[in-house]
């Protein structure tokens, strides 16, 4: 409590698990917007596919993905501060956890990057040819298989390693389990992508975003409560 350097590492830490937890929700509830206003459209190759997209989708959605390319280097941010509160005995996990946290950020945020501009502006301006790898939409495309590489098997890794450092009273072995149970739908989302288990790949994302977003709000809470912060001179936040 006493060292200065922790105490920011502890307030940076609260605002990055907090708005990793706000950037996956405002994903997860556009996404679901997005479905629901318009139809899940079905790869039928890109100039049939791109055929039936509005104007409205192909921003709509480009939204969407700006929500999820934020969220990755946040949870980078989160990682780097829980490994200045993990005990030292524990430091080495969290350095692993942080080396796949950043692979998961390279992968997710170069996919995402590529969508929302070279994709969305090739679309809109009507080049299509060579664009089938690239796009998201199609199951079989390099992008697609390289975002679920760093939001199955990498963003697992990182809730693995991560997750031992949370032993202490209620509330961190409750995150340790939901970091834990992160690790093994993210993992177990790794193998459904290579044996094509659709069916995986279509709930996966509910069950992971709970699980981690749950996880990261009550880091966030414990960073809250090292750091001591306040809501008004004299008035300690509760937890």
């Amino acid at each position: 409590m006493g060292n200065p350097v922790n105490q920011l590492a502890f307030k940076v830490g609260f605002w990055s698990s907090i708005l990793f937890a706000l950037t996956g929700i405002g994903y997860a509830i556009g996404m679901v917007a997005l479905l629901v206003a318009f139809p899940i459209p079905e790869w039928r190759g890109i100039s049939d596919t791109v055929a039936g997209f509005s104007l409205s989708y192909i921003n709509y959605y480009s939204l969407c993905q700006t929500m999820a390319f934020i969220s990755a280097p946040l949870f980078v941010v989160m990682v780097c501060c829980v490994h200045e509160y993990a005990s030292p005995e524990k430091k080495f996990l969290t350095r692993i956890s942080v080396c796949f946290a950043l692979m998961f950020t390279a992968f997710s945020s170069m996919n995402y990057f590529v969508q929302f501009t070279a994709v969305r502006l090739s679309i809109l301006n009507g080049q299509l040819e060579g664009l089938e790898q690239f796009v998201q939409w199609n199951p079989t495309s390099a992008f697609y298989s390289i975002n679920l590489l760093g939001w199955t098997l990498f963003l697992g890794l990182a809730s693995f390693f991560i997750a031992p450092v949370f032993t202490k009273e209620k509330r961190g072995r409750l995150i340790m389990r939901l970091f834990i149970l992160n690790g093994i739908v993210c993992v177990l989302g790794t193998v459904a992508a290579v044996f094509e288990i659709m069916i995986y790949l279509a709930i996966y994302p509910l069950l992971m975003t709970g699980f981690v977003t749950a996880a990261s709000v009550m880091v966030g809470l414990i960073f809250r409560k090292n750091a001591g912060m306040t809501l008004k001179k004299g008035s300690q936040v509760p937890i």
